[in-house]
Order: structure tokens, then sequence, then C-alpha cells
């Protein structure tokens, strides 16, 4: 699954303190993404359809005609579960390093302000 790649390119842009915009539209791609692999994993449009090797196989290609569709309810079960925790994720990675931003630039006044006085 590509999903936890969002997670690490969303922490990135906290931790360096990109735009918002930068956030946004890697939640949108990520999203997008959880839909696409939602309808490939209830209906079987193809996208699972790349040819694969042998040590990459799962029990989804143990049918007749694989890759096999897991039904709907297990497919929203499954991607609901990961958006979820990639939501979360945000959230908190979001909290955290504006925290940060925020305890580090009071740091820096306070070190300013020392500097300023025993000059």
């Amino acid at each position: 699954r590509l999903w936890p790649g969002f997670i690490i390119l969303l922490d990135i842009a906290h931790v360096f303190r990109l735009q918002p915009r930068v956030s946004r539209r890697i939640v949108c791609l990520a999203c997008m993404w959880f839909v696409l692999t939602l309808t490939e994993d209830a209906y079987r449009w193809g996208l699972y359809d790349v040819p694969i090797d042998d040590k990459h196989r799962t029990d989804q290609y143990n049918c007749a005609h694989p890759p096999c569709a897991s039904g709907v309810a297990m497919s929203i079960s499954t991607t609901t579960t990961a958006l979820l925790i990639f939501l979360l994720d945000f959230y908190f990675t979001r909290g955290f390093a504006h925290g940060l931003g925020k305890q580090n630039d009071k740091v820096n006044a306070a070190i300013a302000a020392t500097e300023h006085i025993a000059t």
C-alpha cells in the first residue's frame, strides 16, 4: 500500500513548515488514492492486474481469475481504517509541529532578548 508514504510526506511538510496548501494537496491526493484502491479492491476494475512476481503474491491472487475482489464491506472497512489512521496522524503531527514551532520561536526570541541585554 502507498498510504504510509503520504504520512511521511505530510510529516516532512509539517517539520519544514511548508505552505499549508502543500499539506492540503497531499491530503487530497491521499484521499483520492484511498478511493481509487477502495473501488479496485471492491470491484476489481484492473488496477491490480499489473504483472507481479511470485515473491509479492498474496491471498488476493488465490482464485480462479486473480486478483479477486474482496467485497464492498471488507473494502470499506479496510479503507476506513487506513484513512482514519492517516487523518489522525495528520491531525496529531500538525498539532505537534505547530506547538514545537511556537516553542522554537519563543526560545529564539528569548535568546535575542538576552543577547540584546548582554550587549
